[in-house]
């Protein structure tokens, strides 16, 4: 029986640690990728939110200026045509179109109330103390007497060209500005010229 004792020799493998669990490095590593997974495509949908809002914003803000030279038209026409004397163009260019009236450094002089008729549709003001426009969800559309405060500001600029033939042109320039969540102030001019017709 000795010697099958000494033939038998101590099997401490059991003794030796396996490798069944995570380090606290590979755990950082695995939660640090996981982050990157996760957050990559929440950062990219955010931008893009931002993105489609500013869009939005810079689509109102054109039509807003183009509503604001398509009333001026109206004006004109309304004064050019229904004048039964040559005068229409005159009393146009000297009558309320007049508060709008600067030149190529100017800012913005007046705001145009598109809901109101062209008796009270212009105000002056100065281009820093300009009100903003006012939303109306009733009529969907832009305003000052009535409705939600709106980002938008607009104003418009009026200059007198002389073509050779007397001021017969007119170039309006209208500015809309605004405070864009995450793009800071934005701005959009438009510029349109109208003749004496």
């Amino acid at each position: 029986m000795k010697s099958f004792l000494k033939n038998l020799t101590p099997n401490t493998s059991h003794l030796t640690p396996t490798r069944g669990g995570f380090t606290l490095i590979e755990t950082f590593i695995a939660i640090t990728i996981l982050m990157m997974v996760i957050v990559g495509p929440l950062t990219l949908a955010q931008r893009s939110l931002s993105s489609a809002s500013l869009t939005k914003d810079k689509l109102t803000a054109y039509f807003l200026a183009q509503d604001a030279i398509e009333y001026i038209k109206k004006m004109r026409d309304d004064k050019v045509l229904g004048a039964v004397n040559t005068s229409g163009w005159t009393d146009f260019i000297n009558g309320d179109i007049f508060d709008c009236s600067g030149n190529s450094n100017d800012v913005p002089q007046c705001t145009i109330d598109t809901l109101r008729d062209s008796s009270s549709a212009i105000n002056h003001c100065t281009w820093g103390f300009c009100p903003y426009l006012k939303y109306y969800e009733t009529r969907n559309s832009y305003g000052y007497v009535q409705g939600t405060p709106s980002p938008f500001k607009r104003g418009v600029k009026v200059m007198l060209l002389d073509n050779g033939f007397g001021q017969n042109e007119m170039q309006v320039e209208v500015t809309v500005e605004w405070q864009s969540q995450g793009f800071g102030k934005q701005t959009v001019v438009l510029n349109g010229n109208l003749l004496n017709w």
